[in-house]
């Protein structure tokens, strides 16, 4: 009975850390303050989920990350498929990302896109679809 009510109380202090983190997590996500502008070369393209999400990966990142892989999800995926946007190795990118973790595998944000100068995905736009995305996750 001692082991059953344990596991209760262990199930339950994961529950509350998860629910706060969540919290944490979508409150970070909704200030604009936390996001910032990097450039890196392309070293990694991957569309995965039946192409619902790309993966990025980069050198040369004029910026500190813990990682250097990024992705762009939901909406802003449509958007770079529906304008033909090819993404190779070698690319050079600018991107706007937050960049905090949020635990273990954590793959950043990239909620704007410019290669060449060209904008690929307006940073408005790119935000709002990320917070729409959130809200199904």
């Amino acid at each position: 009975m001692k082991k059953f009510i344990l596991l209760l109380i262990a199930i339950l202090c994961f529950a509350l850390t998860s629910c706060s983190q969540s919290k944490k997590e979508r409150e970070y996500y909704q200030n604009k303050a936390n996001y910032i502008e990097a450039t890196g070369t392309v070293i990694n393209v991957k569309y995965v989920k039946d192409s619902t999400v790309l993966y990025l990966g980069f050198s040369d990142l004029s910026r500190k990350f813990d990682g250097v892989d990024f992705e762009v999800v939901g909406g802003n995926v449509s958007i770079l498929k529906s304008n033909n946007v090819e993404i190779e190795l070698g690319d050079k990118l600018t991107f706007i990302t937050a960049p905090k973790y949020f635990g273990d595998g954590y793959i950043m944000p990239i909620v704007a896109l410019w290669k060449d100068d060209e904008c690929l995905l307006d940073f408005e736009t790119g935000f709002s679809n990320f917070q729409s995305y959130l809200k199904t996750q």
